[in-house]
């Protein structure tokens, strides 16, 4: 298992619990997932061996790679997961994040109800012996942190430590962060600590951060920002040259990651909608800022809308000001042109500050103010982000990664997703991203389907489906379960699942975009609309604008166990045994409702309101899914 699958593993209750009431359990659950561990981006370019010594300054804010720590800078580090979405409000766009999981998505310690050293983040080997003496008091070591951001907070006997490694190869730790609401702050907190002792002046010094929380999951979180060590340094001096974007960018879509071609052809006018980011400026001093926002074709960088350019965040930021800036609308009519006679195209929303921000400045000379820079450390590195829109066969709220896992701990319980299509259109599938965490749910029975309504007396189905979990090694890969029978939908409908274990069975929840009023839940005491968790569930509808293609060739009746007769009929159906749910479309595509008689053998079924034709019977039974043509000649 990857880092992101770890984060499903940390449990965050959505609903009311009240103690000694079994049916008061958190109805809706939230998990962390694990990670990937491979690094995706090295911050020079170069490829360097873990033994390799480096030189000061020491700097890495996380903002341009995300998995593991980058070999630039970091040795024996997997445990720690880089992202740019469980920190609240950090200086910039990404954060390390240490919790209770191994690289694996393992427990460090499964067994140990103590707490105990997790997860750790170790600096490679720097040359601290060049440093002359009557500049060793002006090293420090500074760090941006946050307890809790997105995820759990850690209990007050739990620690984040710094620790320096000396000449005689034993850490030393130097700094002590404790969990509990003390320490709970909505923004990140800066910190300094010096390297004053002789015995960390030597060739191979390396500092670390070891969380010490518990070993069996990941129950406690810490985010580490933009950490820089370097010589001629004060406390005093706590402020950067540098403007920063801080939290990625939504669609302006209306909210919406990905659409069908042909929903967006129709309703392009409808989701013209502005996007929004923050940016943060590190700076003490007023900082002029500009920014640009445009779309692109991902595959060739073709320019199709410039939505902002050259636009001056007015007014200019005061120092150490973060805002949040609203672009302008995006020109759907644009990209509608772009997209005629296309069959899938992804494109990019790129977002760019101009802040004439630029390299760490290593020296300016008294005489001739001659500035030279340490070229490895860039500081616009931070000012550039892009998010995917995609146009091709499904609807997605999501931006495609899950930080969370989202669902329900109940035999037959049932988890739902709002669904509005922008115009009629053939429901034929459902994609859901089930992200591999523990209890492993692999092979377990599931009910795909699809609602017109959500009514806690006899819900309108559209379609149902028998298929079992899967999980994908890939990271927030997706699954697609078809519909034997595609449906044809417009407007408002449902899609989600019923699952036939008391185990969690969680699907991806993306934390970036949140839809939450969206998510419905349905233990055994009726419908429930969530109100209490942030986010969108990883649940897309896949639409195929095709004839109904599927319903030939079915078999007249392929379950032997249960006989379904007359057929042709005159509208009164019956079944030798009861099926645990019937479904009747006519030849369109359209669910008509209908109810079975319970009362007595044959259960049987009304028709005799319908005209006479070809219709199409899918029925569960005894776990089997089938679907069968019926006439009816009234």
């Amino acid at each position: 298992m990857t880092k992101k699958g770890r984060w499903l593993q940390g449990i965050l209750f959505l609903a009311a619990f009240v103690a000694g009431s079994q049916s008061a359990i958190a109805q809706l659950i939230q998990k962390p997932i694990a990670f990937p561990t491979n690094s995706k981006y090295s911050a020079s370019g170069r490829t360097l061996d873990a033994n390799d010594t480096i030189q000061l300054p020491f700097w890495d804010d996380f903002s341009s790679y995300t998995g593991q720590p980058s070999s630039e800078w970091w040795v024996s580090s997997n445990d720690v997961w880089v992202n740019a979405t469980l920190g609240l409000h950090p200086p910039t766009l990404g954060v390390a994040t240490f919790d209770g999981l191994n690289s694996n998505g393992i427990p460090h310690n499964p067994t140990s109800n103590f707490v105990g050293p997790a997860d750790s983040l170790t600096s490679k080997a720097i040359d601290l012996s060049v440093i002359p003496a009557n500049l060793r008091s002006t090293v420090y070591l500074s760090f941006f942190w946050q307890i809790k951001g997105l995820g759990e907070i850690p209990n007050t006997e739990d620690s984040l430590r710094l620790q320096f490694l000396s000449r005689d190869s034993v850490w030393v730790t130097k700094w002590v962060l404790k969990g509990g609401e003390e320490n709970l702050k909505e923004d990140f907190t800066q910190q300094f600590v010096p390297i004053l002792q002789p015995e960390f002046y030597h060739e191979g010094f390396r500092f670390r951060f070891q969380s010490f929380n518990k070993q069996t999951g990941p129950f406690d979180h810490w985010h580490l920002d933009y950490i820089y060590l370097n010589q001629n340094r004060s406390p005093s001096n706590n402020t950067y040259f540098d403007r920063a974007l801080s939290a990625a960018p939504l669609s302006p879509l209306k909210g919406i990651y990905a659409l069908p071609l042909s929903q967006f052809q129709s309703a392009a006018d409808m989701l013209s909608g502005t996007s929004s980011f923050e940016f943060f400026n590190l700076d003490a001093l007023l900082q002029p800022v500009e920014y640009n926002i445009q779309i692109v074709e991902a595959s060739t960088g073709q320019l199709i809308s410039s939505v902002d350019k050259n636009q001056v965040v007015d007014p200019i930021p005061q120092g150490l000001e973060r805002r949040t800036i609203t672009s302008s609308p995006v020109d759907t009519e644009a990209i509608k042109a772009f997209l005629q006679d296309k069959d899938s195209v992804v494109l990019n929303m790129d977002l760019f500050l101009k802040t004439g921000d630029k390299y760490l400045i290593s020296r300016v000379d008294p005489l001739t103010a001659d500035t030279t820079y340490f070229e490895n450390i860039n500081y616009r590195n931070n000012d550039t982000t892009s998010i995917s829109l995609s146009f091709s066969d499904y609807t997605a709220w999501d931006d495609g990664t899950a930080e969370y896992a989202a669902g329900i701990n109940q035999s037959r319980g049932q988890l739902a997703y709002k669904v509005v299509a922008l115009a009629q259109d053939t429901l034929t599938a459902i994609d859901i991203h089930f992200p591999r965490i523990a209890p492993f749910a692999d092979g377990q029975p599931l009910d795909i389907i699809a609602w017109k309504t959500l009514t806690n007396i006899n819900p309108t189905l559209l379609a149902l489906q028998r298929v079992s979990v899967e999980f994908r090694e890939e990271l927030d890969q997706f699954v697609r379960y078809k519909f034997e029978i595609p449906v044809a939908v417009s407007d408002t409908f449902y899609i989600g699942y019923r699952q036939y274990t008391d185990n969690f069975v969680g699907v991806g929840l993306d934390k970036n975009n949140n839809t939450g009023d969206r998510i419905y839940f349905n233990v055994g005491n009726g419908w429930v609309q969530n109100d209490r968790t942030d986010g969108s569930l990883m649940i897309r509808p896949v639409f195929e604008n095709v004839p109904f293609r599927s319903v030939t060739g079915l078999d007249e009746n392929p379950i032997e166990e249960l006989t379904i007769y007359p057929n042709p009929s005159e509208g009164i159906v019956h079944f030798s045994e009861k099926p645990e749910a019937v479904f009747i479309s006519d030849v369109s595509g359209k669910a008509i409702p209908v109810q079975l008689s319970d009362t007595q053998r044959p259960w049987s079924i009304d028709l005799t309101h319908l005209p006479k034709g070809l219709y199409f019977v899918q029925y569960i039974f005894q776990n089997r899914n089938s679907t069968f043509k019926l006439i009816l000649t009234n």
